[in-house]
């Protein structure tokens, strides 16, 4: 995954629910390296990241808790993109932000992994409620 360092997302503003979920207070924009503005709704509710498999987490606390998270949250929800090009999106904010690389590509391979049940989750729900 190739990436040119560009502006940094804006810094989101979130209102926890329950613990686990969280509301975005305000809009988030996210302009991704293909030059596309994207702009993630107020209210839109978010888990950030629930990267964990058995004891072990994917990612640092530093990503987990972050843009990245909310926006490849946001779409797998939507299907705006296809799943691969969300996870690249993901791996792109992640090294925009910092994160080194070794917890980046553990991250990206691991929403390429196991990312597929809440790919399929949120796909199930669409239909159902179409």
């Amino acid at each position: 995954v190739d990436c040119a360092l560009k502006t940094p997302p804006t810094d989101p503003v979130v209102d926890p629910l329950d613990g686990i979920h969280w509301r975005l207070h305000r809009e988030l924009l996210v302009v991704t390296d293909d030059g596309k503005r994207w702009w993630v709704p107020r209210g839109f509710i978010t888990d950030f990241a629930s990267a964990k498999v058995g004891r072990f987490y994917l990612l640092t606390h530093r990503s987990t808790y972050s843009v990245p998270s909310i926006f490849h949250d946001y779409l797998y929800l939507t299907a705006k993109v296809s799943r691969k090009q969300a996870d690249i999106y993901f791996h792109e904010l992640l090294l925009r932000q910092g994160i080194n690389w070794y917890n980046r590509w553990k991250a990206y391979y691991g929403v390429r992994v196991f990312g597929w049940y809440p790919w399929l989750k949120y796909r199930n729900q669409a239909i159902r409620s179409a």
